[in-house]
């Protein structure tokens, strides 16, 4: 689930690390682009991404918390620094 005013589509690159050693636990970063539509107009430009997973030992669910800051191009150049995601994954296999 993605907060925010836009509907888009967007495509990027991540890297993830452990946080404290734990397997399961990490945290992620990269960028890529996207695709925003709202109110007539549509909308293009870099993006990036920062958060937090958590993947559940003794479920088969995956937790995410995230932050997707956006530099609009197209149109005009504008930066949207509120686009926050939440998301729950159902995981198949390990």
């Amino acid at each position: 689930m993605s907060f925010g005013s836009r509907l888009g589509i967007g495509g990027l690159y991540e890297k993830h690390q452990l946080i404290g050693g734990v397997p399961d636990f990490t945290f992620y970063y990269g960028g890529g682009a996207y695709l925003g539509f709202e109110s007539g107009q549509t909308w293009f430009g870099p993006t990036g991404v920062i958060g937090l997973d958590y993947k559940f030992q003794n479920a088969p669910v995956n937790l995410s918390l995230d932050w997707k800051p956006e530099l609009d191009f197209v149109p005009s150049i504008n930066f949207v620094p509120d686009a926050f995601g939440l998301t729950a994954r159902f995981c198949f296999g390990h």
